[in-house]
């Protein structure tokens, strides 16, 4: 009876209750995503008669950072995610061959290394025991350390910029146990700049006006 008492009265204790009144505290993600670009056609697409079709396929990646988290009160709290972020997007224009009547594919696969450095405005549900639910939502800015790369210069038929600014929404849930939380994450980032480096001398840049990049990721955070 003794036993049965201990374990109930263990069961209804909750984890980290001081966590909920930190300041600041910090932590590290690391997580998966798939990334595509948004495609936006030129003029020269439409009065075209080769290029008849441009199409984008998501790619796989990967992510690690570190997290800051401010809160700002019972409900509310804003983080910023710096991290080194992995992926890769992909093009396909399909040409149209008249001398054979045969159309052709053309994949470019783009791979991306970017510098994130997101600010996020978190709200929190009420804690029931050791579960809590999350909203986010905020803005991202990117680097594309790829933008440099010999293999990327190389490539001259589309050329990107490095720069790169998105909104982002998700939503999370967080774990208590009794050393750290766990807070398992998904969220989609719209990008909000063309990241098309215009150039007139280049055959498959002259069939877009606009590229837009989408990520899609599913994060793990592991907070202290």
């Amino acid at each position: 009876m003794l036993q049965c008492l201990i374990a109930v009265n263990a069961f209804a204790q909750f984890n980290q209750l001081e966590h909920d009144k930190k300041k600041h505290y910090f932590g590290i993600t690391f997580g998966f995503n798939t990334s595509r670009f948004r495609v936006y056609p030129s003029a020269d697409f439409i009065t075209n008669d080769t290029i008849k079709q441009i199409q984008t396929k998501a790619g796989p990646g990967f992510n690690l950072g570190l997290m800051a988290n401010i809160r700002l009160s019972n409900r509310l709290d804003v983080r910023i995610v710096p991290a080194m972020v992995f992926g890769e997007k992909n093009l396909i224009f399909t040409t149209h061959d008249y001398t054979n009547g045969k159309d052709t594919l053309s994949k470019f696969n783009i791979q991306n290394i970017y510098i994130d450095l997101p600010i996020q405005f978190k709200l929190k549900s009420d804690r029931v025991k050791d579960f809590r639910m999350y909203v986010i939502s905020g803005m991202k800015y990117s680097y594309d350390l790829a933008s440099l790369s010999k293999a990327r210069k190389a490539n001259n038929l589309v050329r990107l910029t490095p720069h790169d600014l998105s909104a982002e929404v998700g939503f999370g849930f967080e774990f208590y146990f009794p050393l750290f939380i766990l807070a398992p994450e998904i969220k989609v980032s719209q990008g909000m700049m063309n990241v098309l480096f215009q150039d007139s001398h280049l055959l498959y840049s002259r069939e877009l006006d606009q590229l837009k990049s989408r990520t899609i990721t599913f994060s793990i955070h592991i907070e202290g």
